[in-house]
């Protein structure tokens, strides 16, 4: 049996033919430039172009000369190659222009009169129902004759409130200052990194 397994082997080895090969696509074989990599190929200078003209040349060839007449060609060919790089150039841009997207960060980073974790619409820490919280804006609205506020905080948090809650919403209000805040809205900007920053509310 082994014998027979080795006798196909070396058999078929032998009828392989060269077309049974598979051949290796080369570079000169592509059909087409890589768009992807256009941008890269697009900016080095193309072969033979920039280079001086040939130096078996005399510096003034006499007109009607084979000299002259060579000189002109290269020198029609260096405009051809400048002309053809200026193009390429801006076909690269409008490819990157024509796929790109603008990102637009809208981001309301909170008044600082509005930004304190004592005020009823926060109070985190807490852990209140909504018929507590409604309590307490109750009290924050309550106004005197003048209109003025009649309650502060922790006085309109409190007989609603437990000590402990009103003490940990206290606690809570550190992150909430502005020395705090900043840094942290900075960092949220600068991970978003969009184009347009449109910030609401800002009054620092």
């Amino acid at each position: 049996m082994g014998a027979a397994v080795g006798f196909n082997k070396a058999q078929q080895n032998d009828e392989r033919r060269p077309s049974d090969t598979v051949r290796p696509i080369n570079s000169s074989d592509d059909c087409g430039p890589d768009e992807d990599a256009l941008a890269s190929h697009t900016r080095s200078p193309l072969s033979g172009c920039g280079s001086s003209p040939s130096k078996a040349l005399s510096s003034t060839p006499a007109p009607g000369s084979t000299e002259a007449r060579l000189l002109a060609l290269e020198q029609q060919f260096e405009r051809q190659c400048a002309e053809i790089r200026s193009l390429q150039e801006a076909l690269v841009d409008v490819k990157r222009d024509g796929r790109r997207i603008v990102t637009v960060l809208q981001y309301n980073i909170l008044a600082s009169y509005l930004g304190a974790n004592t005020l009823p619409w926060f109070l985190y820490g807490a852990d209140i129902t909504s018929e507590e919280r409604k309590a307490v804006f109750a009290k924050y609205n309550q106004r005197d004759a003048s209109g003025k506020p009649v309650n502060s905080w922790p006085t309109y948090a409190e007989g609603i409130l437990t000590p402990a809650q009103i003490q940990e919403v206290t606690k809570q209000d550190a992150h909430f200052h502005w020395s705090t805040r900043k840094v942290r809205l900075v960092d949220e900007i600068r991970r978003n990194d969009a184009d347009v920053v449109s910030l609401v509310e800002l009054d620092q």
